[in-house]
């Protein structure tokens, strides 16, 4: 299934994925792992579900370590340590 990402001109492990307003979803890849974002929730499910159908993935739930760093969320922010 083609999924139609735009990628990103500054950024080469960007993509964007723009609806509405409300349907936005952001990829960030880098070799093997993907970090996925947006403001639509159902979104992101139904594109991590067609993602795990066509390639061998396993989802990780919330982010908390990427490229050596550490996340934690908070009811109003994420923090990158």
């Amino acid at each position: 299934m083609q999924q139609e990402f735009i990628k990103c001109k500054v950024e080469s492990c960007v993509y964007v994925k723009k609806g509405n307003a409300s349907n936005m979803i952001l990829i960030c890849l880098y070799v093997d792992d993907l970090i996925v974002t947006g403001n639509n929730l159902t979104k992101i499910e139904a594109f991590k579900f067609q993602m795990m159908k066509d390639f061998d993935m396993t989802d990780l739930g919330k982010l908390t370590y990427f490229f050596g760093m550490e996340f934690t969320k908070t009811s109003e922010v994420l923090v990158m340590h």
